[in-house]
Order: structure tokens, then C-alpha cells, then sequence
């Protein structure tokens, strides 16, 4: 599981790189463009194989064999390889090993660490999400409807939560005009179903905690 994570996540950072590049020339664009950008990267973050039908020879998609395992009688041997084809001829070149030897408790070593960064994000997720909804406790239901509006004194902004259960909160002060306009463009934000796919995105930050570029990816 550790080599697949380290494939994944190496060969999305890739992926990343180029969706980052992109946004810089191509800085105005909709929301709805820039969801679909991310697909490759999340499909590299959660998928270390790729289709067959995107396997052509100036795929944009980077190998996810970077690293592989095999198993002999010195311990567990991790290698790094990457195959190049010039002018049709078949031309293989295999890089030095990333390590001469892995043993087995190294390798659990690793495993161990990756498991508990993962979880260490998740409680931290739960927990922010917690004292939130603890900032919460004094929200007073200002206006109804599909996504409902609630004033809460404590708050300086406003945002949109909730997957099933769909609401706004804004903070207290606001006039007529600006709490149409603010909750206007708050339940674009839910009608594009952000609350989930921002869950979707912590979800892989947690498990890829230890790659920059994911934390990165999750502020654009």
C-alpha cells in the first residue's frame, strides 16, 4: 500500500504541475472549468494505473511505476524505472535503484508514518468541524426555503455548509441589499455542491498529507 500511495501520489504531482501551469495562463475562467481540470489529478491520486484507452505513446499522464517492490531472499527491493521508445526501436532505460535494499521493517517503517499523517488530518478535520459548529450554537434562522439562512453573531463572514443538509450563515448587520446579494452568491456555491467536493479534496489532502503540491491544489 505504501509504494501504491508513493506511485500516486509522484505521478499526480505531475498531473499538478500541469494543471497549475495552466491556470496561470489561463487565469479567468469559470468554476465549472476549473472542477474539470482537477479530474486528472484526482484520478492520479486515487488510481496508480492508467486506462488503456489514454496509454498512447505522448500521453500527457505520467507512468505510475516509479517504484515497485520485489520480493527476494536479501528482503524487499524497491526500484525506480522509467522506459523511454525513440524512432520506433524499443529502448529501455532502467535508472539506479532508489535503494539497494528495503527490508521489511523499514518498509512497515514507512507504512506506519503514512497511516498515522493520514490520520492525524482526519482528527484534525473533525475536530475544526466541531469547534465550528460550536461557533455555531447561537445561529437564529433568518430565512427559509431550499437553503435556508442563518444570522449567527460571531461570525465576520459568510460562507455556505452542509452535504445533505444545505444552509448559509451570515454574520449579523446585514442589510436587506446585502444579505440578497450575499446569500445569492452563497447558494451558487451549494447549488455547485462545493461543501462536498471540498470533503472530497480534504479527503485525499489526508491521505497524500506528506506532498506539498496536494496542499497546494486544495487552496486554488
Amino acid at each position: 500500500a505504501c509504494v501504491c500511495m508513493l506511485n500516486c501520489t509522484l505521478c499526480a504531482s505531475v498531473v499538478l504541475l500541469y494543471i497549475m501551469l495552466f491556470r496561470l495562463v489561463v487565469r479567468r475562467s469559470s468554476r465549472r472549468w476549473c472542477y474539470l481540470l482537477w479530474i486528472p489529478a484526482a484520478f492520479r491520486l486515487l488510481c496508480s494505473r492508467t486506462p488503456f484507452f489514454l496509454r498512447w505513446r505522448w500521453s500527457l499522464l505520467p507512468r505510475a511505476d516509479f517504484f515497485h517492490t520485489e520480493a527476494g531472499s536479501a528482503g524487499t527491493l524497491l526500484y525506480g524505472a522509467m522506459n523511454y521508445t525513440a524512432h520506433g526501436d524499443a529502448l529501455t532505460h532502467v535508472y539506479p535503484a532508489v535503494s539497494e535494499q528495503v527490508n521489511a521493517a523499514l518498509l512497515t517503517a514507512l507504512s506506519l508514518v503514512w497511516l498515522l499523517g493520514m490520520a492525524a488530518f482526519a482528527l484534525k478535520g473533525v475536530w475544526e468541524y466541531r469547534r465550528l459548529n460550536r461557533s455555531l450554537s447561537g445561529a437564529k434562522l433568518i430565512e427559509g426555503g431550499l437553503y435556508p439562512v442563518y444570522s449567527c453573531p460571531s461570525l465576520t463572514a459568510p460562507f455556505a455548509m452542509g452535504i445533505l443538509h444545505k444552509r448559509v450563515h451570515v454574520p449579523d448587520g446585514l442589510n436587506e441589499n446585502e444579505l440578497s446579494m450575499v446569500t445569492a452568491h452563497e447558494h451558487t456555491h451549494l447549488s455547485r455542491h462545493d461543501p462536498l467536493w471540498k470533503l472530497f479534496a480534504y479527503a485525499l489532502k489526508c491521505v497524500h498529507w506528506m506532498n506539498p503540491l496536494v496542499h497546494l491544489a486544495c487552496r486554488l
